[in-house]
C-alpha cells in the first residue's frame, strides 16, 4: 500500500520508470610481497657497520677524556638516545625571592636611568625621498596597482 502523505512530482514518476543500477565496490588487499620490499642485505649490513664504527671511534674519544668529562658525554649520548632528561634542581625560595627583587630594582633602574636621558639611545633617521607626491603617485602607477593594472602603464600629465 502505498504512503498517503506521498505527493508525485515528476521527479518522482520519471525515477519510477528507470531502472536503478546496483554497483558492488570491492576492496582488494595488497600482496605482502608488493608491499615490503626490502633492502638488499648488502646495505643493511653496510648501515649496521657504519653506526658500529662511528660508535667505537666515539667510545675511542672519550677514553682520552677526564672522568667528569666522560660522564658528562655519556649523559649526553644517553639524551641523544632516547633517554628522559633530568628534572631541575630545586631552590631555595628564600634565595629565589632575593635574585628577582635584585632583577626588579635593576630593571626599575635602568628605567629611571633611560627617563631621564642617561642612557645612550641611538638616533633613527628616516629619509623622506619622495618630496614630491606626483613622484610617489607615479611611482605606484608603474607598479600597477588595483584597477589599473588592466591598463598596463597610465600616463600622467605634468602641470606645468
Amino acid at each position: 500500500m502505498a504512503d498517503p502523505y506521498f505527493i508525485p512530482t515528476r521527479s518522482s514518476q520519471v525515477l519510477k520508470k528507470t531502472a536503478h543500477e546496483v554497483t558492488v565496490h570491492v576492496e582488494h588487499k595488497l600482496d605482502k610481497s608488493l608491499k615490503s620490499k626490502k633492502k638488499s642485505s648488502a646495505d643493511d649490513e653496510n648501515d649496521l657497520d657504519m653506526k658500529q664504527a662511528r660508535f667505537e671511534v666515539y667510545k675511542f674519544a672519550q677514553s682520552g677524556l677526564p672522568n667528569a668529562q666522560r660522564q658528562k658525554n655519556q649523559k649526553e649520548l644517553a639524551l641523544k638516545l632516547g633517554a628522559v632528561p633530568p628534572k631541575n634542581k630545586g631552590v631555595n625560595y628564600k634565595l629565589l625571592k632575593k635574585e628577582l627583587a635584585k632583577k626588579k630594582s635593576k630593571s626599575k633602574e635602568m628605567a629611571d636611568l633611560s627617563r631621564l636621558g642617561y642612557l645612550h639611545r641611538p638616533v633613527r633617521t628616516f629619509k623622506n625621498n619622495s618630496r614630491n607626491p606626483n613622484a610617489t603617485l607615479r611611482k605606484k602607477m608603474s607598479l600597477g596597482t588595483g584597477i589599473l593594472k588592466k591598463y598596463d602603464n597610465v600616463k600622467i600629465n605634468k602641470r606645468k
